[in-house]
């Protein structure tokens, strides 16, 4: 007798909503309980078997949460995916609640009794209704979760399976005159897909590039800005680009032979935003900028490839002023030089040339 009024006393203290706060990892559950409407019934109603054998049972599994408890391996937060809730049967709810039927308003219309029928449990759509307002948990009494079961269980989605035919489900938002220019704001797209499914063609279809943009969009738009600025000018400000590129983008007619001035001014930072060294290189046939010891260097690569491609960034000045004579040297330059050597010295010519190259035609003619 004496063993059986001990379990007796402890199945009644373990009972009480109170002795749920005793343990902090509860804490934030037992207060959003005491916020919810249903402060007034224990816990006990809701998370204990009906019956004696239900709570015999419910008492022997839950030493598991005490182990758990000491070993500080119990889930965090409690019951995030609100499968107590999918445990908790309907007779929990109606043994105080009537039998719910239909709900209709101006902006839904709900049955219950299709979604019982179906094996539906009441506490599997009200998850939060005994403990409300956790930021760590979700409620699924909203749309978009509506929406989302009804497309796993091969449910209608219609508006009119759910929302009455006088009810404007236009949100106040659509209504402004400013709304296609603002929407980008929304940081939270998932209220958006209940109605528009489709986003590859709803958003990406107007702004002609996935939206949001995807990681490493500021590396890869250059392709698309090329050929469809207008896209991006339904968000961005023609000034956008300017601003981060240092120039007119994309870039205007007549680029290919202006924009050494813009890089000689603002050096090739800002190129490498949208281009990679190879992309200057493929053009150019060298490095470019050009690398440090270019100056002694560039000879040989004239000799090679010719001066053309100097010259789409170097107009003839820009040699003949550091040479002090015309490069790439004019015809019959042979025949010519000797007065260029006598104004300048031979200084401006080993700038490109050995001493060797001279003398190996100067010395056929026994000169010094």
């Amino acid at each position: 007798f004496a063993c059986l009024a001990v379990a007796a006393a402890i199945f009644y203290a373990t009972s009480q909503s109170s002795f749920c706060n005793r343990c902090h990892e509860m804490k934030d559950n037992y207060q959003a309980w005491q916020s919810s409407a249903h402060r007034t019934i224990g816990c006990e109603a809701c998370h204990l078997g009906p019956d004696v054998p239900h709570l015999v049972i419910d008492k022997f599994l839950a030493l598991k949460e005490v182990y758990l408890h000491f070993t500080d391996a119990y889930e965090k937060p409690i019951n995030k995916a609100s499968q107590l809730s999918e445990r908790t049967p309907s007779s929990a709810c109606t043994s105080c609640h009537k039998q719910p039927g239909k709900v209709t308003t101006d902006k839904i219309t709900f049955t219950h009794k299709k979604h019982l029928d179906v094996g539906l449990k009441c506490a599997f759509c009200h998850n939060r209704v005994g403990h409300p307002k956790l930021k760590a948990h979700s409620e699924r009494i909203s749309m978009q979760f509506c929406v989302d079961c009804h497309q796993q269980k091969k449910a209608p989605i219609d508006c009119d399976a759910c929302h009455p035919a006088v009810s404007k489900l236009k949100p106040a938002s659509h209504e402004r005159s400013t709304w296609m220019k603002v929407h980008g704001q929304v940081k939270d797209t998932s209220s958006c897909s209940p109605c528009h499914k489709d986003k590859t063609s709803f958003c990406d279809g107007c702004h002609g590039a996935p939206v949001p943009h995807p990681k490493n969009w500021k590396n890869n738009h250059g392709q698309l800005a090329s050929t469809k600025k207008d896209k991006c000018l339904v968000c961005h400000k023609a000034t956008q680009c300017d601003t981060c590129h240092r120039t007119v983008n994309p870039h205007q007619a007549g680029w290919v032979n202006t924009h050494p001035a813009s890089v000689n001014a603002n050096g090739s930072t800002r190129c490498n935003l949208c281009h990679d060294a190879s992309f200057c290189s493929n053009c150019h046939r060298t490095a470019n900028p050009h690398p440090a010891g270019w100056i002694s260097k560039h000879p040989a690569f004239v000799r090679a490839n010719g001066s053309t491609r100097c010259n789409m960034c170097h107009d003839a000045s820009f040699c003949s002023n550091c040479h002090r004579s015309r490069n790439p040297h004019p015809a019959r330059w042979r025949s010519i030089h000797e007065d260029q050597v006598e104004r300048s010295g031979r200084s401006s010519c080993l700038g490109c040339h050995r001493r060797s190259f001279c003398n190996n035609c100067h010395a056929r003619f026994g000169e010094d």
